[in-house]
């Protein structure tokens, strides 16, 4: 497994760190921060369409003048690099600029005018990429609602799910 420290020597190969790295939250990147640069190395085995379409989505909603992370190219360029970990596996990194705020699960209390100013500032990321298209683009994904009866076979699936009171 690699540390902090690992991944700091395989980052500032092609980045200049702005100071120590700091473990952020994620769902499929080990995540870090350092000064106002947000480093994303991917899960070994990433697919370097994945970090395309991120890229290329980013893009997309900057050239929309919306505020979001700037990609933040390596010294010689390159919006993203194949990196070897310190396992000897291949993973994909690149690197965002740092917005300002604060992360929304370590917000307390959450209020119905934040959910509300929250909704107000999505809406417009969402409006903005009814144009964005790219290849590597899924026609659904897991978090899909709409294709949630793909992941069950019928009712009788669902009676034998763990968190089955959960959904009477």
């Amino acid at each position: 497994m690699a540390t902090r420290t690992d991944y700091a020597a395989l980052l500032s190969a092609h980045w200049v760190l702005d100071g120590p790295l700091r473990p952020l939250d994620g769902e499929h990147d080990r995540n870090f921060v350092a000064g106002d640069t947000v480093y994303k190395v991917m899960r070994s085995g990433g697919n370097e369409a994945h970090v395309a379409l991120q890229v290329a989505c980013l893009e997309h909603l900057a050239a929309k003048a919306l505020p979001v992370p700037v990609v933040t190219p390596t010294r010689d360029g390159q919006r993203w690099v194949v990196v070897d970990d310190a396992s000897g596996d291949e993973r994909l990194a690149w690197a965002v600029s740092r917005l300002p705020g604060n992360v929304l699960a370590a917000v307390r209390p959450r209020t119905a005018a934040m959910a509300h100013a929250l909704g107000a500032r999505i809406a417009p990321l969402h409006a903005a990429l009814a144009d964005f298209a790219h290849g590597a683009l899924p026609q659904t994904h897991e978090w899909d609602l709409r294709a949630a009866t793909d992941l069950y076979d019928g009712p009788e699936d669902l009676a034998s799910h763990p968190h089955a009171t959960a959904l009477d």
